[in-house]
């Protein structure tokens, strides 16, 4: 649901304003529309390019109910037996395992199931009912690896939300590693993936009498797991194992379970566990993560779901669960729960959250996001991108594709690179002060740079002895000489700690190319790559002359370093500025505009359709002095676009929200297009982000954008 009151919004450092500080801002602060709008949100940029990109999904769109309740059909509940040959990690080679299966049924009434041998029973889940006809061909599967010590259904919630809505869910009992087996072996550290290999083979090797028989969809599955299961569901996605560390392991410890490696273990650990029949993984309160360290968690080739929780002792939210966000690769969506302990993906208990409602966030989100990942449904698209928020205690992360190809195409002349962490939208680079390290907002609408020391890890930065701002071994592309940041606090924006901004006193410097989808910052030896290069990888030029520049004094008029591009709504022309700080998660393609732009627009006869519901007040550098921000609605027909240099489109939106800046008389001194004479604008994150690449070029004075829709740029 997006909000439907008028919203007083908080200033903070970090989003940079239009205008920042060269337009009267305070140092950091920002006073436009929906740069705070989505702190209990999600990143929308990159949950855009995600949702965008092509995930082989079959483009079904039944099983359409609403994920955030249960669906139309009651739950049955039966056992059966599966058998693989493990290779000698087991005596005897062959392994046996009980496998339980919920599916939907139409049954009204039925015996209790019951688990863990009748201490766990459940009158909700019918034993033994009869199966319900599927929706469509086949019934989609979800395939589950339960916690370290648990068994097939320690996350009971989670079954029984997919199997009400037509799903099937299939989970192993790990042999070994159940409630009751005792500690852990070596073996057990590599044999999940095998049992879950197993599920699936006994579910499409089931004989015609069964009444599941050829009607689950084997080929095409999601696997799920909580703690160590989700480690397993890692392995089976692709992730491989980090092989010199358990060859150590081996030698010093007696390998993971400390009780020594069989060749069979090291050669399993050598193949991996990929399975290609598995198409996404959703990875709650993921363990054991030094079993891929280096680059293994990268290897994973499906799309993901990261759900971590704030208060988990177990896989706690801000190490591990940072470090894998950080490492999994693209598509991929977090979501990240707050009060809630490393049990709400079981059956409960956490202090500080009700278990239905934590609970109900995590069957929510993991459903939405199988329904889209494996059913091709993007009526879903919102909750996943953080816009229809599921829980104010939910925080949404996005991690994009890369669409376009264009890192790879301009490798030759973008220069270094860096990793770019994309959070709700707003793009981040890792800076470093001496040995301690935080991440940066890259904001282009922020004149003056920021630091908040609180925000680095490994170390807490102090300024040169005898000041405030300046900062020595400051390490960003290199090092550099001492240099000027002005302390402010700042936030947590999604799963990062914002350790300062960087605005265009640092960006203006260089040619930067920010890769959104490939999660890289470019830095350019020079003035980087010629026209005929960019414009042959598939970017078009727009005009910054005159707004941006490596020499801010030869601005005209005093104004602020700040990109601003050509921009038409319905015939009114003016120019927009490019706010990579503008997180506008809560209302995407939102587009701020002054009084000046207003007129235009009615001027040229555009009829803008007030949206009440979508009013916003602004804090501004002033306190207790407020900035009304009036929603207005597109008529059919008419979009907001970006205009190249030919004077044609380079990219437009028909369903931009339109938000009228009112600065009010006492705020001007904050500066903004709220107090521009001329036409001016404003746009950010989900634009911004939306075509995957961005190269702005302070000595040209231009940037260059993708000129084509995704499906009209081919690969050369």
């Amino acid at each position: 649901m997006r909000p439907t009151l008028a919203l007083l919004l908080v200033a903070v450092a970090a989003c940079g304003g239009d205008g920042a500080n060269g337009g009267g801002d305070a140092i950091g602060a920002d006073t436009d529309a929906a740069d705070t709008v989505a702190d209990s949100v999600g990143d929308t940029a990159a949950a855009d390019t995600a949702a965008d990109a092509d995930t082989g999904a079959p483009g079904r769109s039944d099983l359409a109910w609403d994920p955030a309740k249960d669906g139309p059909y009651r739950v049955g509940h039966r056992v059966i037996a599966a058998r693989w040959d493990t290779g000698g990690l087991e005596p005897g080679g062959e392994r046996e395992i009980a496998l339980a299966i919920w599916y939907p049924t139409e049954d009204t009434s039925g015996p209790p199931t019951a688990y863990l041998d009748g201490a766990i029973a459940d009158a909700t889940v019918f034993r033994g009912a009869t199966l319900a006809g599927p929706v469509g061909d086949l019934f989609p599967l979800l395939v589950y690896s339960h916690e370290h010590g648990g068994y097939a259904g320690d996350s009971l919630a989670l079954m029984k939300r997919f199997a009400s809505h037509g799903w099937v869910v299939a989970a192993p009992d790990h042999v070994g590693d159940r409630r009751g087996d005792g500690p852990r072996g070596t073996a057990d550290y590599v044999v999940r993936g095998g049992d879950l290999a197993a599920a699936l083979d006994a579910l499409a090797a089931l004989p015609a009498e069964d009444p599941l028989a050829g009607l689950v969809d084997t080929q095409r599955v999601v696997a799920a797991g909580v703690g160590f299961g989700a480690n397993a569901a890692l392995a089976v996605g692709g992730a491989s194992y980090d092989l010199a560390r358990i060859g150590f392991s081996c030698v010093d410890d007696g390998g993971p379970g400390g009780d020594g490696c069989s060749e069979a273990a090291l050669a399993a650990f050598g193949r991996g566990a990929r399975d290609a029949r598995v198409a996404g993984v959703v990875l709650m309160g993921t363990t054991d993560l030094a079993l891929y360290a280096g680059a293994g968690v990268g290897d994973l080739d499906v799309p993901s779901l990261v759900m971590t929780a704030k208060e988990d002792a177990v896989a706690p939210d801000d190490g591990g669960g940072d470090l894998l966000w950080l490492e999994v690769p693209g598509p991929a969506v977090r979501v990240s729960i707050d009060k809630a302990c490393h049990d709400v993906f079981l059956g409960g208990g956490c202090a500080r959250i009700l278990d239905a409602e934590g609970q109900r966030v995590v069957t929510t989100y993991a459903l939405a996001w199988a329904r889209r990942e494996l059913l091709g449904d993007e009526g879903v698209a919102g909750v996943l991108a953080g816009h229809d928020v599921v829980s104010g205690l939910a925080a949404v992360s996005v991690k994009g594709v890369p669409r376009f190809p264009y890192a790879e195409r301009l490798a030759a002349c973008l220069g270094a690179s860096v990793p770019m962490r994309v959070e709700r939208g707003l793009p981040f680079g890792e800076v470093a002060i001496g040995a301690a390290r935080g991440w940066f907002l890259l904001d282009y609408a922020t004149t003056a740079s920021t630091i908040d020391p609180e925000g680095f890890v490994g170390g807490t930065p102090e300024p040169v002895q005898g000041t405030e701002n300046l900062w020595a071994d400051f390490t960003w592309f290199g090092g550099w000489a001492p240099v000027v940041l002005s302390p402010f606090p700042h936030r947590m924006v999604g799963g990062v700690h914002e350790a300062g901004i960087l605005g265009t006193d640092f960006l203006a410097l260089n040619v930067y190319a920010l890769d959104y989808g490939g999660g890289q910052v470019f830095r350019a030896d020079g003035a980087g790559c010629d026209e005929l290069t960019l414009r042959g990888a598939g970017l078009a030029p727009l005009t910054v002359e005159g707004r941006f520049s490596s020499d801010p004094s030869s601005l005209p008029g005093f104004r602020p370093n700040v990109p601003a591009v050509p921009i038409a709504i319905g015939g009114a022309r003016a120019v927009a500025q490019l706010d990579t700080g503008f997180e506008d998660g809560v209302v995407p393609h939102a587009v701020n505009v002054n009084q000046a732009l207003f007129d235009a627009i009615e001027a040229a006869g555009v009829a803008l359709e007030r949206d009440f519901e979508k009013d916003v007040l602004l804090t501004t550098c002033v306190t207790g002095v407020a900035e009304p921000a009036f929603a207005f609605r597109l008529p059919e027909g008419v979009s907001v676009e970006l205009v190249g240099e030919d004077g044609a489109a380079v990219a437009s939106w028909a369903d931009a929200e339109i938000y009228l800046k009112q600065t009010p008389a006492s705020a001007t001194v904050c500066g903004g297009i709220g107090t521009w004479e001329e036409p001016g604008a404003q746009i950010g994150a989900s634009l911004l982000g939306e075509g995957g690449f961005l190269l702005l070029d302070p000595f040209r004075a231009r940037v260059w954008w993708p000129a084509a829709p995704a499906e009209n740029v081919v690969n050369p």
